[in-house]
């Protein structure tokens, strides 16, 4: 309900409310002396020292109530209005280091630059405890999420584990986790035709006249690529 009438993905939701019960009290109230904390907590922000004085008391005042208490929905209000500028603020250096990891994936798997770092935006929403990795389970979540539908409408059992399967090439090494190179060669496979990730594109995957063309494709594209870089396809370079 929240992350609808905020316009907001669930992951995004889930990540804030796990983080208002971690800093509020008895009372679910969030004391001011504690509210930087659950402000990094909530922005993913390792250290607080890392958030600039401004977005903190921006922050704060937008979730102040009327009689002084913390007001959860002033909070995602004012977060769903300066998302954009709040992932650049408050990436890290593990997560501006993945620019190299996205130009290269980009090149790697003849995808656009803007393409693949809203994969890589999607995919790090869902990646809970930030190891990089994310689970079978949120796989699912990330899906739907994609598709537009709706996160308690099921999707194909079979054709899930199929699709995770074909990621997680080492399930007894990663423990059932996948990450992004992984999971965006797995992508470019089936999805990199155009911008979007529809329902349609997902149901037609298991067609194997679709899916040959697309290896065509692929293949046309990387001989090109080979021919004017001068290397070798796995020796490309962003």
């Amino acid at each position: 309900m929240l992350a609808k009438l905020h316009h907001m993905e669930c992951a995004e939701v889930r990540l804030i409310a796990e983080s208002f019960y971690k800093y509020a009290d008895k009372d679910e109230h969030v004391d001011p002396t504690v509210f930087p904390q659950f402000l990094a907590s909530a922005l993913s922000v390792d250290d607080v020292d890392d958030l600039p004085p401004h977005v903190q008391c921006q922050a704060y005042l937008a979730s102040k109530s009327a009689t002084g208490e913390f007001n959860m929905m002033g909070f995602l209000s004012w977060y769903q209005l300066n998302m954009f500028s709040l992932a650049k603020i408050t990436a890290s250096p593990k997560h501006r280091s993945s620019d190299g990891l996205v130009k290269r994936l980009a090149t790697e798997f003849n995808m656009s630059l803007s393409q693949v770092y809203a994969l890589k935006s999607k995919f790090d929403l869902y990646d809970l405890d930030k190891t990089g990795e994310i689970k079978a389970c949120h796989f699912e979540e990330m899906l739907k999420s994609m598709m537009g539908i709706s996160p308690s409408a099921p999707l194909p059992a079979d054709r899930l584990k199929k699709f995770w399967a074909e990621i997680d090439r080492n399930p007894c090494g990663s423990l059932g986790r996948i990450d992004f190179e992984d999971f965006a060669k797995w992508y470019s496979k089936y999805f990199s035709d155009g911008d979007s990730f529809a329902a349609e594109a997902f149901y037609s995957s298991f067609n194997p006249t679709t899916l040959g063309r697309k290896c065509v494709r692929s293949s046309k594209s990387t001989s090109r690529t080979a021919k004017t870089s001068g290397f070798l396809p796995s020796m490309s370079v962003a």
